[in-house]
């Protein structure tokens, strides 16, 4: 009996979509201002990041290398890299560096999803995610 009416309680909470198992989002992170390092990023890819700053640039390091450019950030969610300019110091992450640089060249649009942020390109197709981290400043 006591088995029966925990299994139905159980149904009640679940089934009713109860608040009390469930936590609130996290607050997103503002684009400019946070540090967003790559998720899936090899170990020769140095500490890349990437920063975005209120005027319209973007920039940051990826293997041995800067870079930075313009940002357009559209209605909604969309983002547009402008031209990049990149540094040109030879190492070890050079095909990830690439990689890297040419999924941010394709990126249409973004989200925000408490401290993950995710490039997509103009079909909607994952390019690259990220973990923010405190701030820039």
């Amino acid at each position: 009996m006591k088995k029966n009416l925990l299994l139905l309680l159980f149904a009640i909470f679940a089934g009713a979509g109860c608040s009390f198992f469930t936590f609130p989002a996290p607050e997103p992170l503002p684009l400019s201002g946070t540090l967003w390092s790559p998720e899936s990023a090899p170990p020769e890819s140095g500490s890349a990041r990437l920063s975005f700053l209120p005027d319209g640039r973007a920039g940051g390091r990826v293997g041995d290398n800067f870079f930075f450019g313009s940002v357009t950030i559209g209605n909604g969610d969309e983002m547009r890299f402008g031209v990049l300019s990149v540094t040109s110091r030879p190492g070890r992450a050079g095909r990830y560096e690439k990689h890297f640089l040419s999924m941010l060249e394709l990126t249409a649009r973004y989200s925000i999803n408490g401290d993950r942020l995710t490039l997509f390109d103009a079909e909607g197709r994952e390019l690259l995610r990220f973990h923010g981290s405190g701030s820039r400043g």
